[in-house]
């Protein structure tokens, strides 16, 4: 009897918890809506990007990845994005061989190489 009595607020709680989660869910989704409308979807999707959550907010974002992503540059006149030093804890300053950024966002923690120097480390959310 007294495990019933224990049971009852858990499971009311748990309700409460996935009721709470569901309706987070949904304005999540409409703030997805309200941020980019059917055409600039379209307009992403035909100049080859995909919309995809992105960022400390997961809000949507037209992603293109770039054909050169990866390629070992010296310098971003060398990518169609950025070249850039990731995952290093090199000093700034030093020589560098660095990647052709992957895609047009500009999240995360990287360092800009230019002219095979690596620049500060910064970090975008």
């Amino acid at each position: 009897m007294k495990i019933k009595k224990l049971l009852i607020p858990i499971l009311l709680s748990l309700s409460a918890c996935t009721s709470q989660q569901q309706t987070e869910s949904f304005q999540e989704s409409d703030r997805y809506k309200e941020r980019m409308n059917s055409k600039e979807i379209k307009h992403c999707k035909k100049n080859g990007g995909e919309v995809r959550r992105a960022g400390r907010m997961g809000l949507p974002h037209c992603v293109i990845t770039y054909a050169d992503a990866g390629k070992a540059c010296q310098d971003s006149s060398e990518c169609t994005g950025r070249c850039l030093l990731v995952n290093s804890n090199e000093p700034v300053g030093v020589r560098v061989t660095g990647t052709c950024q992957q895609n047009n966002l500009r999240f995360g923690c990287y360092a800009v190489v230019e002219n095979g120097i690596v620049g500060p480390v910064i970090c975008v959310d």
